[in-house]
């Protein structure tokens, strides 16, 4: 499984928050009701451009930015230090004395452990080692298939 890099990480747990662009969510964190101020047009225009840096993996955020978009959008700031560690390390080819541990991460909307998918019916779990059951469609999911065949197979045995 391959480490996915910090900008996708931030860019897809941004999506699964509902914003479709950093400049939509730059627009969403100026004007609320955290903000001693309402931001100018210049700074949202900053701002947005700062969340793109970023989801293109051109400039990492720093500490202070980070918190400031996990009030917006739920991610494990622990996991993005952590990818861009690794992304560091890739680029310049060093080696851990432990390897890589990288973190498990949806390959469709990035959430982990520490940052679960919430549906109708709970939290997400994981449908494959890189997949969460909120983005896997139903027939693969393991616990659906399970079910159905078990289903089916109570139904054979009553048919008998």
């Amino acid at each position: 499984m391959a480490t996915m890099r910090p900008g996708a990480y931030l860019a897809r747990r941004r999506a699964a928050a509902g914003f479709t662009t950093p400049e939509e969510l730059a627009r969403r964190m100026g004007v609320s009701t955290l903000a001693i101020r309402r931001a100018s047009e210049f700074e949202f225009a900053q701002l947005g451009a700062r969340l793109r840096l970023a989801e293109t993996d051109r400039q990492p955020l720093a500490p202070n930015q980070i918190r400031l978009v996990a009030r917006f959008v739920p991610f494990a700031p622990d996991i993005y230090e952590q990818l861009v560690v690794l992304d560091r390390a890739a680029r310049h080819g060093w080696r851990f004395a432990h390897g890589n541990i990288e973190p498990q991460l949806c390959r469709v909307c990035a959430c982990s452990w520490h940052d679960a998918c919430v549906t109708d019916a709970g939290a997400c779990a994981w449908a494959e080692a890189d997949l969460c059951t909120a983005c896997a469609p139903a027939e693969f999911d393991p616990l659906l298939v399970h079910l159905a065949a078990s289903r089916a197979a109570q139904r054979g045995s009553v048919a008998a």
